[in-house]
């Protein structure tokens, strides 16, 4: 009875050392670490209201100056069909993406803001300043490989 006792012990013991965790048929996939830079080629679409408009940004490791806080790196305009840009820069931090359209009046700013995962993003086309925002539609994007 002893060895019996000894048996199921031991076996209890091993069986909670695997360290395999099992997923369940039908639980979500852990979420995938967001990339850790975002330079590259980027197309972003707006939808929103009745049109859909497009754009292409290069962005780049290099310095930006901007009236606002943090790090913040050039972005250049490579096409947009209706996009209105000037001096565009970003700031990317732990999967979120910001990218300001237009680095030349401080106190009102356009951007695209939202979530970064592998190689696509998924956010809104804002308006901000001293007294508020507004969205102006959905984005999507996706960086060109």
């Amino acid at each position: 009875m002893r060895t019996f006792v000894a048996l199921t012990v031991l076996a209890l013991l091993a069986s909670g050392c695997t360290g395999t965790a099992v997923r369940q048929a039908g639980e979500p996939q852990p979420a995938a670490a967001p990339p850790t830079s975002v330079v590259g080629t980027w197309e972003f679409s707006v939808g929103g209201g009745k049109a859909t408009h497009s754009s292409t940004f290069a962005l780049s490791d290099a310095p930006a100056e901007t009236c606002l806080s943090g790090s913040w790196y050039q972005a250049q305009l490579i096409s947009s069909d209706t996009q209105q840009v000037s001096r565009p820069a970003y700031r990317y931090e732990a999967g979120r993406l910001e990218l300001l359209l237009s680095t030349e009046l401080c106190d009102a700013y356009s951007s695209f803001i939202g979530s970064v995962t592998d190689i696509s993003f998924t956010g809104a086309y804002v308006s901000y300043g001293l007294f508020g925002s507004t969205e102006h539609g959905k984005v999507t994007g996706a960086r060109r490989l």
